[in-house]
C-alpha cells in the first residue's frame, strides 16, 4: 500500500469517526434539550396560574391594563432578572410578601415571555405598527420652504458648498459694508470704503464714518445674512435720526444696488422704511416670522443728508427673547437666498406619546393644507421669473415654465415622475389653462396636497424606488425636510444601497445646520424647557432681569452645543462637566456676588465667544446641565426652590423612571407652614402619606440633593439660618439603595444606569424619527443602547446609528400598513 493511499484511508477513518461522534452528540443532547424545554414549559404554566390568581384583576389577563387599578398595559424594557426583583419588592401591592422566591421567578418568566418584552409583543402582533403618518406642521413648513429654495438662484459660491452651511458658519461673521460719499440726490455717488462690520451701532455725530468721507452727506449699505437660531416671530428695530431702510428675507438683486428713493423693487417692500427723515431721532420696529436653523438675507440702507448729526443702531428680539444689538453672533457676510416662510396656521400635532406625530387627519388639518397649498402656489407664481429664469412679461415664457413644473413636482415627491404624472404636469395642466401662470398655480396646489408629498416615508407602501425612499427617509429623519441636490444625486446613482456611501451621506447631513437645529429642539424637550417661566420675586432676587434670563438660556444652549458637537460628543459630559459658560451679565450676578459659594477654580476667556468666559468649578459643586442656573431656576418657584419639580425632572428625564399620576393631588401652599420651616421640611411633611411616598420616595430622593442651589441657581449653605441638608437615600427599581448628598452624586449614578441610557436613547429616537424603536425592530432600543455604551456614549454616533437602523428598514420587503 502506498503512503498516499494509507493517508487517504486514515483521513476517511477519522472523517467517519467524526460523523459518528457528531451524530452521537446530537442524539445524546436531544433528550437534554427536550428536558430543558419541558422545564421551561412547566415554569411558564406555573407562572400563568400565579398571574391569573394574583395579577390579572389589576393588569388584565393579557397584561393589557385598562382596569381601575392600572390603565397602562404591562410592557417595558426591563430584563427578566430585573422584572423578578421588581415583583419580589412590590407585587402584589397590597401584600408584596405574597409573591417571592420561586413563585416570583415563575410569574416573571410568564409575564416576560407572554406579553411584557418587545419580542413577546412582536410575536403577539402588539408591537408598535407602522401606520400612515402625515407630515407634522413643522415638517410641512420645512418641506415647502426647501421646495421653493431648491429652485431659487443662490449667490455664487465654491462648487459643492451648501449655501446653508456657508450662511450659518461661525467664520465670516458680521455684515459686508459699503460706504459712499453722496452728492446731491446721488446717494451712491462715489464708493469710498468696503469692510466687514461686526455690530451695527454707530454714532457719527457731525463727522463722517472715516476722514475720507465728508460728514455732511454720505450713505452706507450693510448686506449679508441673519441666522435664526429658533423658529417664531423676530422683531427688528432701527434707531436713527437719518434715513434708513431694512430688508429681511427679501430677494437680493442688482436692482436694489443704488439706494433708490422708491423703496427699490416692486413686490419686495422693506420691512422697515424710514427713508424720509425729519432729522429727529426715532425708533422703528417690525416683526417677521422665521424658521429656525436657517440664514436669511438682510440688507440695511442708511443715508445722511444735511441733518445736523448721524447715527444708526440695529437691534433684534428673538422669540421669547430680549432686545439686543445685532452683532456677530447672528450676522454672516455670506448673503443667502430668500426662504419661503409659510404663514398658514396649522392645528397642533398630537403629543400624547411625548413627541409630535402626524397621526390625526382632522377637518381643521385638511383645511389648513388647502390654504397652505394656495399660499405656496402664490409664492411660486409671484417668483416665477426668478425661479425659472425669464424676464417678467416675456411672451416666450411658456416653454421654460412647462419644463419647470414637472421638475418642481419631482422635487416635491422626491422621485422621478411616472408617465402619467409627467403628462399631467408638463402638458395637461397647460392645455386646460388660459395662462401658464394658472397652470403653475393648479399644479403646485395638486402636488402639495398629494399623498406623495403629505405623508412621511416610514409606514406606508411607498411609490418611491428604493434609493429615493432611503433619501426621503434620511432627509426627514435629520432635517424634517426634503432631500437636497447631493442626496438626490446619490439616490439617482443607486449609491445609498452601499453601506459606505450611505454612511458618507449620513455623516455629511449630521453636521448640517438643520440637524443642529433639530438637536437643539431635542434637548429643549429632554430638559423640559418649552415655555418655562423663570420669573422671580424681585425683592428676594434683585438683578434677576429678563436680560439675565436670556443670557442664561444662551449659556445653556452654548454648553450643550459645545458638548454634543465636540469630537467626543460624550453624553456623560452633559451630566458631569465641571464648567459653565458665562456672559458678562452672569459674571456680574453669580460671581461678583457669590464667588466663594461657586468655588471657582479658574476663569478663562472664550476665544470663539466675545466677552464670554469659561468658569471652571472645583469640589464637584456643579454637574453639567443638572446644575446649570437656567435649569435650576426653571424648576423652582418665584421665591423658593422646589425639590418636587426638580425631583420629577430628574426621575423622568435623567434617571429614566416611569411615574404614575398621583392618586391624590395635593397643592403646595406656603401659608400652610410656619415661617421658620425649610423647603425640605415642607416637602417632607406634605408627602409623608404612604400613598404619596410610592412616588415621592423616588422624587424627594432625587430632588433633595439639589437643595444647595437656591431658586436662581446660586450655591447656598443655609436656608433660614438652618444648614442645608442635601442627603437622601435613593432606592432603584432593583431594590438597590444609594446615598446621595449632591447633584454630582445623582449624575454619577445616572451615567452608569442602563435605565437612564435607555431613556436617553429612546427620547432621541422619538424626537428624530417620531416613531417607537420597536416599530422597526423588536430589539431596536436594546441594540441602540448597546451601541451607545460601546462607543463611549457618543451622541452624534448614536444619531448616525439610528439612521442606519431606520433608513434601510423594509426596503426589500415593504412594511405592512395597518387598516
Amino acid at each position: 500500500m502506498s503512503r498516499c493511499n494509507a493517508q487517504s484511508i486514515a483521513f476517511k477513518s477519522w472523517a467517519n469517526w467524526g460523523r459518528t461522534l457528531l451524530a452521537f452528540l446530537v442524539l445524546s443532547c436531544r433528550p437534554v434539550a427536550q428536558a430543558q424545554e419541558a422545564v421551561l414549559k412547566e415554569r411558564f404554566e406555573a407562572g400563568r396560574v400565579i398571574y391569573a390568581n394574583q395579577c390579572a384583576d389589576c393588569h388584565g389577563f393579557g397584561g393589557q391594563g385598562g382596569t381601575d387599578a392600572y390603565q397602562d398595559p404591562l410592557v417595558g424594557d426591563r430584563s427578566l432578572e430585573s422584572l423578578v426583583r421588581r415583583i419580589v419588592r412590590t407585587m402584589p401591592e397590597e401584600d408584596p410578601d405574597l409573591c417571592v422566591g420561586q413563585e416570583a421567578s415563575d410569574v416573571a418568566y410568564y409575564v416576560y415571555h407572554a406579553f411584557y418584552s418587545s419580542e413577546a409583543r412582536a410575536a403577539m402582533g402588539r408591537a408598535p405598527r407602522m401606520t400612515p403618518a402625515r407630515l407634522t406642521a413643522e415638517q410641512f413648513q420645512n418641506a415647502v420652504a426647501d421646495l421653493v429654495s431648491y429652485f431659487t438662484p443662490h449667490q455664487k459660491q465654491p462648487a459643492g458648498h451648501d449655501h446653508l452651511l456657508m450662511a450659518s458658519a461661525q467664520t465670516d461673521t458680521g455684515l459686508r459694508a459699503t460706504y459712499f460719499q453722496s452728492k446731491g440726490m446721488n446717494k451712491a455717488n462715489e464708493q469710498k470704503l468696503e469692510r466687514v462690520d461686526q455690530v451695527i451701532e454707530f454714532d457719527f455725530g457731525e463727522e463722517g464714518p472715516t476722514p475720507e468721507i465728508d460728514g455732511e452727506q454720505f450713505a452706507i449699505i450693510w448686506e449679508g445674512g441673519f441666522f435664526a437660531q429658533t423658529s417664531g416671530d423676530y422683531t427688528f428695530r432701527v434707531t436713527s435720526e437719518n434715513g434708513a431702510r431694512l430688508y429681511v428675507n427679501h430677494d437680493p438683486g442688482a436692482q436694489r444696488g443704488k439706494l433708490r428713493d422708491d423703496s427699490s423693487v416692486a413686490g419686495q417692500a422693506a420691512l422697515i422704511d424710514g427713508w424720509v427723515s425729519s432729522g429727529a431721532m426715532r425708533s422703528m420696529e417690525a416683526k417677521v416670522q422665521l424658521i429656525g436653523g436657517r440664514s436669511y438675507p438682510l440688507r440695511l440702507e442708511f443715508f445722511k443728508y444735511k441733518e445736523k448729526s448721524g447715527s444708526i443702531r440695529l437691534e433684534w428680539k428673538a422669540p421669547r427673547g430680549v432686545w439686543k444689538t445685532v452683532h456677530e453672533e447672528v450676522l454672516r457676510t455670506h448673503r443667502p437666498p430668500r426662504t419661503f416662510v409659510l404663514q398658514t396656521p396649522f392645528p397642533a400635532d398630537d403629543r400624547s406619546l411625548g413627541y409630535e406625530r402626524g397621526s390625526d387627519l382632522s377637518y381643521d388639518w385638511y383645511e389648513a393644507v388647502i390654504q397652505a397649498s394656495a399660499e405656496v402656489a402664490q409664492e411660486v407664481v409671484e417668483r416665477l421669473p426668478l425661479l425659472v429664469g425669464f424676464k417678467a412679461g416675456d411672451e416666450q415664457r411658456q416653454k421654460p415654465i412647462q419644463d419647470f413644473l414637472p421638475r418642481l413636482a419631482e422635487h416635491a415627491f422626491g422621485r422621478p415622475l411616472d408617465a402619467e404624472e409627467q403628462m399631467l404636469y408638463e402638458h395637461r395642466l397647460f392645455e386646460t389653462s388660459d395662462r401658464p401662470e394658472s397652470a403653475v398655480r393648479r399644479g403646485v396646489m395638486l402636488m402639495v396636497t398629494s399623498p406623495s408629498f403629505l405623508y412621511a416615508p416610514w409606514g406606508v407602501t411607498s411609490d418611491k424606488p428604493a434609493s429615493y425612499l432611503m433619501a426621503a427617509r434620511l432627509a426627514r429623519l435629520l432635517w424634517d425636510s426634503l432631500p437636497d441636490a447631493a442626496l438626490l444625486q446619490a439616490a439617482s446613482e443607486q449609491e445609498l444601497s452601499s453601506t459606505d456611501k450611505l454612511q458618507e451621506q449620513i455623516a455629511r447631513m449630521v453636521d448640517h445646520p438643520l440637524t443642529r437645529f433639530k438637536m437643539r429642539s431635542f434637548f429643549e424637550h429632554w430638559l423640559e424647557l418649552e415655555e418655562r417661566d423663570l420669573s422671580k420675586d424681585a425683592a428676594l432676587f434683585p438683578g434677576f432681569t429678563p436680560s439675565l434670563m436670556w443670557a442664561l438660556r444662551q449659556s445653556l444652549d452654548l454648553f450643550i452645543d459645545r458638548v454634543v458637537w465636540s469630537d467626543t460628543s460624550d453624553y456623560r459630559d452633559l451630566l458631569l462637566a465641571d464648567y459653565l459658560l458665562f456672559s458678562p451679565e452672569m459674571v456680574e450676578f453669580y460671581l461678583m456676588q457669590s464667588e466663594e459659594g461657586f468655588m471657582v477654580e479658574s476663569v478663562t476667556e472664550e476665544p470663539t465667544l466675545k466677552d464670554w468666559v469659561r468658569v471652571q468649578i472645583k469640589d464637584r459643586r456643579r454637574a453639567g446641565v443638572l446644575t446649570h442656573p437656567y435649569l435650576l431656576s426653571a424648576f423652582a418657584y418665584p421665591n423658593s426652590t422646589s425639590p418636587i419639580h426638580r425631583g420629577v425632572f430628574m426621575t423622568r428625564q435623567v434617571v429614566g423612571r416611569e411615574m404614575k399620576p398621583p392618586p391624590v393631588a395635593v397643592a403646595f401652599n406656603e401659608d400652610d407652614f410656619e415661617a421658620h420651616v425649610t423647603m425640605r421640611e415642607k416637602v417632607t411633611q406634605l408627602t409623608q402619606d404612604a400613598a404619596c411616598m410610592a412616588c415621592h420616595g423616588v422624587i424627594n430622593a432625587l430632588g433633595f440633593p439639589l437643595e444647595h442651589y437656591d431658586a436662581v441657581g446660586k450655591w447656598r449653605t443655609h436656608e433660614k439660618d438652618t444648614p442645608i441638608d442635601a442627603r437622601s437615600i435613593y432606592e432603584t427599581d432593583e431594590g438597590v439603595t444609594f446615598s446621595f448628598s449632591s447633584a454630582w452624586d445623582v449624575a454619577q449614578h445616572a451615567i452608569g444606569e442602563e435605565q437612564a441610557h435607555n431613556a436617553f436613547v429612546a427620547s432621541l429616537f422619538h424626537q428624530f424619527v417620531k416613531w417607537d424603536p420597536a416599530a422597526f425592530d423588536a430589539k431596536g432600543l436594546q441594540q441602540l443602547r448597546l451601541h451607545f455604551q460601546k462607543n463611549q456614549f457618543n451622541v452624534k454616533e448614536l444619531l448616525q446609528e439610528i439612521a442606519h437602523l431606520v433608513v434601510p428598514y423594509g426596503i426589500h420587503e415593504q412594511p405592512s400598513v395597518s387598516p
